[in-house]
């Protein structure tokens, strides 16, 4: 499965703050690669989930293209840590 990600500086950031946005793919319990595009566009529909750190954003785009939206429990991780709360189910849906 593919996760989606924005990030800046390392970290989860929110979508209009993002430098770039994380495609990782997980594959029996661990990340096989991440790729890394630009903007959103390249984004949408490529994975199955996307990742936010705020309920806030806009959203609908991802829902548009059967993207499930997650939150992150706590406003600033690394790609490690959010693999990590996916895995034990500790990533809440919008």
């Amino acid at each position: 499965m593919k996760i989606a990600i924005p990030q800046k500086s390392k970290v989860i950031s929110k979508i209009d703050d993002a430098e770039n946005f994380a495609i990782v793919l997980v594959e029996d319990g661990s990340i096989k690669s991440i790729d890394y595009v630009e903007n959103l566009d390249k984004v949408l529909g490529k994975a199955e989930y996307f990742v936010v750190n705020n309920s806030d954003e806009e959203v609908d785009e991802m829902y548009d293209y059967s993207m499930q939206v997650l939150k992150t429990p706590m406003p600033e991780m690394n790609i490690d840590e959010i693999i990590e709360a996916f895995m034990f189910r500790e990533l809440y849906e919008l």
